[in-house]
């Protein structure tokens, strides 16, 4: 199974659950208590607290799941044109097989960090659940993504994530990365991008794909009240699976659109596509 920051034992009976039930609510009334209310220039704090309880059974056996968890949600006051944000969350789940406790901030955090041109978010969380055939599920999720926006100079975005499931022992890791970038010159707009995913399981080969993108395009204005667009766009897309087979796909699109508007209630539009 996905390793979690801190695990402990704890008896699956409905007694339990009363406890930890109990146990939430006492915390979520201290941060009634103990965290600023007021609406000022200073750091804000919101909280949230949940509960929920699943079963599920077929004809090999069934499960129950219960889960509860404290969202706390802390915007601390920064300087002029900087924005931040800090997401973290205390998470218990308690299963027929086994209890997880995600109590480490690290674990389940969240950072958004905005500045004038350019932004930041890393995430990372712990969660479980129960498919229809009764079996539990445990998901581990961390992302990184990039964006910058320099003046007169094309703007960046980036991003990386990766996902690992776990299930009866066995686990399935998936490792996506993206870089995207656009750029404005007048009435002509330039974008361009790449994308890989890695896919593995345990016991098996990995697959991968890779995308390449290309696309220009824009508006200008030919006569009076008379628009002209166009956009071209080109993708490459490669695949090569988990049993050593490739392949790749080429993929360009044209189109081409003019609109004019003579007078206030008559106007003449065209078009013309090319896959």
């Amino acid at each position: 199974m996905i390793p979690d920051p801190i695990r402990s034992p704890i008896h699956d009976d409905m007694g339990s659950q009363s406890y930890i039930i109990l146990f939430f609510a006492v915390i979520l009334q201290g941060m009634n208590v103990l965290l600023p209310s007021t609406v000022e220039a200073i750091t804000r704090w919101n909280g949230s607290f949940s509960l929920g309880d699943t079963y599920a059974e077929n004809p090999e056996g069934k499960t129950n799941l219960f889960q509860g968890a404290i969202n706390l949600d802390i915007k601390p006051s920064t300087k002029k044109r900087l924005d931040s944000r800090f997401n973290i969350r205390v998470n218990f789940t308690d299963s027929d097989k086994e209890s997880i406790w995600n109590v480490s901030p690290i674990g389940n955090l969240g950072v958004d960090v905005r500045g004038e041109r350019y932004s930041v978010n890393v995430k990372h969380s712990n969660y479980a659940n129960i498919t229809t055939t009764a079996d539990l599920v445990e998901t581990q999720i961390s992302r990184a993504a990039l964006t910058l926006e320099p003046e007169n100079l094309p703007r960046i975005v980036s991003s990386y994530s990766t996902t690992t499931t776990g299930s009866d022992g066995a686990e399935t890791q998936s490792d996506t990365f993206s870089f995207f970038s656009d750029y404005r010159y007048k009435w002509m707009d330039f974008r361009g991008g790449y994308s890989k995913h890695e896919r593995s399981s345990e016991g098996q080969k990995s697959s991968t794909s890779d995308s390449l993108y290309f696309g220009a395009g824009g508006s200008y204005e030919v006569l009076p009240r008379t628009m002209l667009s166009g956009n071209f766009e080109i993708n490459y897309d490669t695949n090569n699976s988990s049993s050593g087979f490739k392949s790749t796909t080429e993929s360009r699109v044209f189109r081409i659109s003019a609109n004019s508007r003579p007078l206030e209630w008559f106007s003449l539009d065209g078009n013309f596509n090319k896959d």
